[in-house]
């Protein structure tokens, strides 16, 4: 028998990703939880995003900071459950305190007979590691790509909804979106006089967001189910208690991991400071890598600097700011995205 041992933390996304590469060969999954991922269900969410049925799981509660605690915990639970020490143990020390990594590690390094350990190096979820005690580590390529849906399923988040298509081409998006903002207003009221087009692709920003969200798509080489446009969920996004708009503009996972996207025609100090807010919200909630807001406007000076109160309220929330200058002359767009595409590279 194969079974696959578990440190459960908050931050599933490496616990996912090295079940799903391991899955097939496995018969029995073993959850070390303590009280505090028990109680926010983290273990559950594994379960339903690997499709594990709830009989081949085996939950261990710990207590976090006491190895010998630890290893007591897991002895008991694998003798009640009559799961023999002479099985294959592939054990994951991925998540969970120092303290619960040794516990762990140290019980199956000497109370079993063949035991395997692994590691992943987060936040980079591209790769994982084989330990070994005398050796440097073997280094593996994860094959596994999470798509979005699993991914705000991970962080007990479920989508309702989400724009499967363009309203419109690309081709007049893109044309809609680079030109002027004077020319913008007189072709988009033209157009709509001569329609009966959803009000939102044209008062809304519903025509910038599907071309940023094309942009990102065609570039990073996205499939559907690792992109969403006008994403609304279920759940709140944030941990904001007064935030009850459940909707994201763009959300799209690449090489697993999150990114975020708010678009805007045009923006005001007051409405800037509460974006950046939702934003860095969202991120303490999900953990995304990285968040966009994209301005039509341009707010560029003539040496290519935004204005000092952007940079600062953005730049420290790991929120970056694409406007006017740098969507219309497409640059500092497509710069944007090859800094992701690089981030990624071999290391």
């Amino acid at each position: 028998m194969t079974i696959l041992v578990t440190i459960v933390s908050k931050q599933t996304i490496p616990n996912i990703l090295f079940i799903k590469e391991k899955q097939q060969a496995v018969d029995k999954f073993v959850f070390i939880n303590t009280a505090y991922t028990v109680e926010g269900k983290f273990s559950k969410r594994i379960e339903k995003v690997c499709r594990i049925k709830a009989v081949d799981v085996v939950n261990v509660q710990v207590a976090e900071e006491d190895t010998w605690a630890i290893r007591k915990a897991i002895a008991d639970r694998l003798q009640e459950e009559e799961l023999s020490l002479q099985d294959k143990y592939l054990v994951n020390i991925t998540g969970g305190t120092k303290l619960m990594m040794l516990g762990v590690q140290s019980f199956f390094n000497e109370k079993t007979t063949n035991a395997e350990f692994y590691y992943i190096a987060f936040p980079n979820t591209t790769k994982y590691q084989k330990l070994h005690l005398n050796q440097s580590p073997e280094w593996f390529d994860l094959s596994n790509r999470i798509n979005l849906e699993d991914y705000l399923l991970a962080h007990g988040i479920n989508i309702a909804s989400k724009q499967e298509a363009l309203f419109k081409s690309f081709e007049y998006t893109k044309e809609l979106t680079l030109l002027d903002m004077e020319n913008n207003k007189t072709r988009k009221k033209q157009d709509r006089e001569h329609t009966e087009d959803d009000k939102r692709y044209y008062q809304w920003n519903g025509f910038f967001e599907e071309y940023m969200y094309a942009m990102f798509k065609t570039h990073l080489q996205l499939d559907d189910a690792q992109i969403g446009l006008s994403v609304k969920t279920l759940q709140p996004i944030t941990d904001v208690t007064d935030d009850a708009d459940h909707e994201i503009d763009i959300m799209f996972v690449y090489e697993n991991h999150l990114y975020v996207v708010e678009c805007k025609t045009g923006i005001r100090e007051k409405l800037f400071e509460e974006m950046v807010f939702r934003l860095y919200s969202i991120k303490e909630r999900l953990g995304f890598s990285s968040g966009y807001i994209a301005l039509l406007q341009e707010f560029r000076d003539t040496q290519n600097q935004l204005p000092p109160l952007l940079a600062k309220k953005a730049k420290p929330s790991g929120i970056y700011v694409l406007e006017g200058k740098d969507i219309k002359q497409e640059t500092g767009l497509l710069n944007a995205i090859q800094h992701i595409k690089q981030k990624y590279t071999v290391r």
